[in-house]
C-alpha cells in the first residue's frame, strides 16, 4: 500500500507527522526509503559486469549526469535491480551534469577488515585504461561519494544483488558479510562519514552541533557522541570541517593515551555563530579551525593549548576512543 498516497486524503496540518512516522516505520522495518514520485521505471536501467577495477569493460561504464538515481543489474544476476542514488538520506539531490564513470568496490590494503566501499571513478572516456588517470567523485559535503559494506549488508533490500557480485567478483568474505551482519544488525542507518574503522580515518561533522560518530571495535559498535563545539549552550562557529583522530605526541600527555583532532579540510566557510562576542564568550572555546592544524581552545589565561582527551576515562566517549585505538594497533 502506497501510504504516502493514502496521507494526501488527511488535512494538510496532519501530513507532516504523519509521513514522519511513516519514513520512521520504514527505516526501523528495514524497508527501502528510495521511493520516489517519480516511477522507477523513468530512471535509466543499466547493466555492467563487475565491481573489481581490474576486470572492467567499456560497457560497465555509467551516466549519472543530472539524476538522483539509476537503475543497475549485474550480468550475472539479471533478475535483480538495485538503486543508486546520489544520497542515500535524500531524494532530491541530483548528481552533478558530465558524472560519467564506473562503479567499482575499493578497499585498501591497510583498511579495516570492514572497511571497503563502493567507489564512482570518474573518467574522461569509456575505456577501461582510463580509470587509473580517473578521480573518485566527490560529494558537496567534501567526502568522497560511496556506499560502505556495513549498508550494502544490512540494507540488501536496497541493493539487491550486489553483496552476491562482490561475492562473486572475490572482492569480499562470507565471513565480512555474516561479520557486518553481526555488528550492524541493530543499526538501520549507517552513513559512512560518520562511522570510524581506524584512528586517522576522515569523518565530518557540523561546528555547530553534537560530534556523533559510531566507531567499529573488535567486538561491538560504540556509539560516540560528544557536544565538542558547544559552550554553554552557545556555539563559536558554524559551518562544518572535514576532520580525523590522532594520538597526542606530546610529552606533557607521557605515559597517558590521548587524542587530538586535526582539520583534514573545510569544505564551506566558517562563519561566527556568536551575533556579538563578549570577553566571557572568547574563553575556553575554539579558536576557528585551520586546515592541517589541530583543533585548539582558547584557555582563560589567554593563552592556547591543542583540544585533547584522555581515552582511559569512564565515559562513553572514552570507551568509544579506547576501541578505535585499540583497533588502530597504535603503539
Amino acid at each position: 500500500m502506497n501510504w504516502y498516497r493514502f496521507t494526501s486524503c488527511l488535512p494538510v496540518s496532519l501530513r507532516p507527522f504523519c509521513n514522519r512516522h511513516i519514513r520512521r516505520y520504514s527505516i526501523t522495518q528495514n524497508r527501502p526509503r528510495f521511493t520516489s514520485r517519480i516511477p522507477a521505471s523513468d530512471f535509466p536501467l543499466y547493466t555492467i559486469s563487475t565491481l573489481d577495477h581490474s576486470l572492467l569493460q567499456s560497457n560497465d561504464r555509467l551516466n549519472f549526469s543530472n539524476h538522483r538515481l539509476i537503475r543497475l543489474r549485474f550480468s550475472a544476476l539479471p533478475d535483480q535491480t538495485c538503486v543508486i542514488p546520489h544520497d542515500i538520506k535524500s531524494r532530491k539531490s541530483s548528481f552533478p551534469n558530465d558524472t560519467k564513470g564506473f562503479l567499482y568496490y575499493r578497499h585498501d590494503r591497510d583498511a579495516a577488515f570492514l572497511g571497503g566501499n563502493l567507489r564512482l571513478r570518474i573518467t574522461n572516456s569509456g575505456d577501461p585504461a582510463s580509470f587509473a588517470e580517473g578521480a573518485d567523485f566527490v560529494t558537496p559535503t567534501g567526502m568522497p561519494w560511496q556506499i560502505s559494506l556495513p549498508q550494502l549488508t544490512i540494507q540488501q533490500d536496497h541493493f539487491p544483488g550486489v553483496v552476491d557480485q562482490l561475492l562473486g567478483d572475490g572482492l569480499v568474505t562470507h565471513e565480512q558479510v555474516s561479520r557486518c551482519r553481526e555488528l550492524f544488525a541493530d543499526m538501520p542507518k549507517v552513513f559512512p562519514s560518520r562511522v570510524l574503522f581506524r584512528m586517522k580515518q576522515k569523518f565530518r561533522t557540523s561546528l555547530h552541533g553534537k560530534l556523533k560518530l559510531h566507531v567499529v571495535g573488535h567486538d561491538a559498535v560504540h556509539y560516540l557522541e560528544y557536544p565538542l563545539f558547544s559552550r554553554k549552550g552557545r556555539v563559536p562557529w558554524r559551518g562544518s570541517i572535514i576532520a580525523r583522530f590522532e594520538p597526542a605526541e606530546n610529552p606533557e600527555y607521557a605515559g597517558r593515551r590521548m587524542v587530538h583532532i586535526r582539520v583534514v579540510k573545510i569544505p564551506e566557510p566558517i562563519t561566527s555563530g556568536l551575533a556579538r562576542r563578549t570577553e566571557t564568550d572568547l574563553k575556553r572555546v575554539f579558536i576557528m579551525p585551520e586546515e592541517g592544524k589541530l583543533l585548539t581552545l582558547q584557555l582563560d589565561d589567554g593563552t592556547s593549548t591543542p583540544w585533547a582527551y584522555d581515552i582511559d576515562g569512564p565515559s562513553k566517549v572514552s570507551v568509544a576512543l579506547r576501541a578505535l585505538w585499540d583497533v588502530s594497533l597504535v603503539s
